[in-house]
């Protein structure tokens, strides 16, 4: 795998962990992907790039 495929993979964890983090904190209604890309460190729009919506994130 190559290295930016790794990162890719890697980001998608992190994403990942905070989506589920804010949505045992506050329920999945009340959690945006701003606010998962945020405690990421990351852009709204990259988390689009990696899931398309906070739906992609449940599949």
């Amino acid at each position: 795998m190559s290295a930016s495929a790794q990162r890719g993979v890697q980001r998608r964890a992190r994403i990942l962990d905070a989506a589920l983090e804010l949505f045992a904190e506050q329920g999945f209604i009340l959690t945006s992907l701003p606010m998962i890309a945020e405690r990421v460190g990351i852009t709204h729009a990259e988390t689009l790039h990696h899931f398309g919506s906070i739906g992609g994130m449940l599949c």
